[in-house]
């Protein structure tokens, strides 16, 4: 269910999106490659009752002014999530915008915490 959430979110707002990516056949820029983890269930006497997920968001894009407007959608759309779909939606951190010479783009990662609540 996250997993179809956020792709939704992020076929909104890019181009291109993936859970992976294979590095020998990059896809057009701008994209987005995002990885959901769960670190913990959420327990009580009762048994698991929700999940707290690590969300990764990486937007690559041949300029910075790709990357950003879409950052920043990202960022503000995941948020809004908070009491509709997820039941908490935070976001974390980011790398700052970064320039990769290998591939000449540019990318930034998000970090998130999603909170889900099985009640």
């Amino acid at each position: 269910m996250i997993s179809a959430t956020i792709q939704t979110v992020l076929q909104q707002i890019c181009n291109s999106f993936s859970p992976v990516i294979n590095s020998d056949t990059l896809p057009a820029t701008p994209f987005c490659v995002h990885e959901e983890k769960v670190s913990s269930p959420l327990r009580d006497k009762e048994g698991i009752y929700g999940f707290d997920y690590d969300l990764t968001v990486v937007v690559v894009g041949d300029t910075d002014s790709q990357v950003d407007p879409i950052v920043e959608s990202i960022i503000e759309t995941i948020e809004m999530l908070s009491n509709s779909t997820i039941d908490q939606a935070s976001f974390e951190s980011s790398t700052g915008l970064q320039y990769d010479n290998e591939n000449k783009r540019f990318h930034n990662q998000l970090n998130f915490k999603l909170l889900t609540n099985n009640l």
